[in-house]
C-alpha cells in the first residue's frame, strides 16, 4: 500500500496564558493513503505524563486543520487525492480480459421480478405485481413494487422506501413498460422489504407497510436466460436498451394480508425458449442514447 507523507504540526495554547507551549505531537496517528486519508489521535503536554491539551489546534501541510475536544481527541477532515491519468490505454481488444464497453448513458442497475396471474391463457391479468429492488438509478437505490389485482379492488397501488425514486421510475422506465403505473394519483405508500430462498428452489419476497403485509413467491423456477436489447432504441416502442438475466417460474403466487390472489401463472415460449407469465429478473440494466 503507497503512502502519502503528512506533515503535521502541532500548537497549544493555555487559557490565559499567552507564552506559546512547546510543540506537542498528537499520539497514534492513521497513515494516509492514496484513496484519501483522515488522521485521529490526542494531543498532550510534551512533559511527562502531560495533561490533554484541550482545543489545541492541529493543522496539515495542506492547510486544512482541526481542533482537539475536551479531552485532546482529534480528527481531521477526509481528504481524498484526486483521480490521476496516465498513458495506459486499456481496451477489450488490448488490456486484461474485460468485454467491450456497451454504448449509452446508464440510468439504473437493480432487479426486477414481475407475477402475472390470470384464470386462464390470454385471459386478462388478475393480478400484476412488478417489484423492483434498484442498487442504482439518479434518485439513489431502494425498492418499489407496483401492484393491482383483486385484492387491491383492482386499483394500482404502489410501496416504496424512497419515493424520490418512484417519481422517477413512473417517468422512464416502469412508465414506459406499462403506461397505468405513471400515473401521479397513484399514492406511494411507505413500507419494508425483505426476501429469502435461493434461485434453485424458490424465491420470497416480503413487503410490509402500516396496514399492509403482501408475500410474493416464485418457485419450480426454471433455466435461465439472458436478454437484452443492445442499443438504446432498438425496439420503436422502447427508448432505453436493457439486458437482463430472467429465470421464469412455473409456480408463483400472492398473498396479500392473508389472502392469496386468484388465478396462475401460465407457461409459455418466448423466442422459441421456455418461459412463464411470472420470472425473477436480476442483473437488469437499462441504458439511454
Amino acid at each position: 500500500m503507497r503512502t502519502a507523507a503528512v506533515c503535521l504540526v502541532v500548537w497549544a495554547a493555555t487559557c490565559g496564558d499567552d507564552s506559546p507551549q512547546s510543540p506537542v505531537t498528537p499520539t497514534n496517528p492513521v497513515a494516509p493513503t492514496t484513496s484519501g486519508f483522515m488522521l485521529s489521535g490526542a494531543v498532550r503536554d510534551s512533559r511527562p505524563n502531560g495533561p490533554a491539551l484541550a482545543g489545541a489546534t492541529v493543522r496539515l501541510d495542506n492547510g486544512q486543520s482541526t481542533a482537539a475536544d475536551p479531552e485532546g481527541r482529534y480528527k481531521s477532515p477526509k481528504e481524498r487525492k484526486p483521480m490521476t491519468t496516465s498513458s495506459l490505454d486499456m481496451s477489450s481488444e488490448t488490456g486484461p480480459a474485460l468485454p467491450p464497453i456497451v454504448p449509452g448513458k446508464l440510468i439504473l442497475n437493480g432487479e426486477n421480478p414481475f407475477i402475472r396471474l390470470s384464470n386462464a391463457p390470454g385471459d386478462p391479468f388478475t393480478t400484476d405485481a412488478s417489484l423492483w429492488t434498484i442498487t442504482y438509478s439518479p434518485k439513489g437505490a431502494g425498492h418499489a413494487l407496483f401492484i393491482r389485482s383483486e385484492l387491491t379492488d383492482d386499483q394500482w397501488r404502489i410501496y416504496s422506501d424512497n419515493p424520490e425514486m418512484v417519481s422517477w421510475l413512473q417517468a422512464t422506465v416502469q412508465g414506459m413498460l406499462n403506461p397505468e403505473t405513471a400515473s401521479s394519483r397513484i399514492a406511494v405508500l411507505k413500507a419494508r422489504f425483505s426476501r429469502h430462498g435461493d434461485v434453485q428452489s424458490s424465491w420470497t419476497q416480503r413487503v410490509r407497510s402500516d396496514i399492509d403485509d403482501i408475500v410474493l413467491v416464485w418457485s419450480n423456477l426454471i433455466g435461465p436466460l439472458l436478454m437484452a436489447h443492445d442499443q438504446p432504441t432498438q425496439l420503436p416502442e422502447r427508448e432505453y436498451g436493457v439486458s437482463v438475466v430472467m429465470i421464469p417460474a412455473l409456480e408463483a403466487g400472492l398473498i396479500l394480508n392473508g389472502r392469496k390472489a386468484s388465478g396462475q401463472v401460465w407457461p409459455c415460449k418466448y423466442d422459441g425458449q421456455p418461459f412463464s407469465t411470472a420470472s425473477l429478473a436480476f442483473s437488469e440494466t437499462w441504458r439511454e442514447s
